[in-house]
């Protein structure tokens, strides 16, 4: 939690950031006390300013992969703009490519817009859309293991190119418990 803590600064070099966030997120994160530590020490921006990115990062280790009960994300408002920042910076054609790396991890995860944030992950996957960001949103769909997001990958696959279509079939394989 302290090392976390003292990295989380927009000064900190983001590749940086976000490995560190990966591998120290979920060995600080083993218990509910530890979550609520790291909440209560981690800088939060202004109101009514963007979240630095690696709010995002923080979000998606404590939802991704997780069923909807076992997420670990309290109602609040924090967490409710936290999430509508998310998809905002998804829908911004302009948003960085690694800006949108997390932001589409947590997408699915808040119960009351998941039909949005999966047709928006949908969205993504049209033919005109970032090759980049493209196997991220298969990704995301995947591991939110519902039916919904499964019909939307089904939706998409005639849209898909070829090498997406490749990928889909590897991430459904190896991102899914047997």
């Amino acid at each position: 939690v302290t090392i976390m803590t003292e990295l989380a600064t927009n000064e900190v070099d983001p590749r940086l950031l976000r490995l560190m966030t990966k591998r120290l997120i979920p060995t600080a994160l083993k218990s509910d006390s530890r979550i609520d530590e790291l909440f209560a020490k981690l800088p939060k921006p202004a109101e009514g300013a963007p979240f630095p990115y690696w709010w995002f990062a923080v979000a998606a280790e404590l939802t991704e992969g997780k069923a909807e009960n076992e997420a670990r994300l309290p109602g609040t408002r924090f967490w409710r703009v936290l999430f509508a920042q998310a998809r905002d910076l998804v829908r911004d054609e302009k948003s960085s490519y690694l800006d949108l790396l997390d932001a589409i991890r947590i997408l699915g995860h808040e119960k009351a817009h998941r039909a949005e944030d999966i047709a928006l992950l949908g969205h993504l996957l049209d033919p005109n859309g970032n090759v980049l960001v493209q196997p991220h949103a298969v990704k995301a769909l995947v591991k939110l293991e519902c039916a919904e997001a499964d019909d939307c990958l089904l939706a998409a696959w005639p849209r898909m190119t070829p090498g997406l279509r490749g990928r889909t079939i590897e991430t459904m394989l190896s991102d899914r418990p047997s």
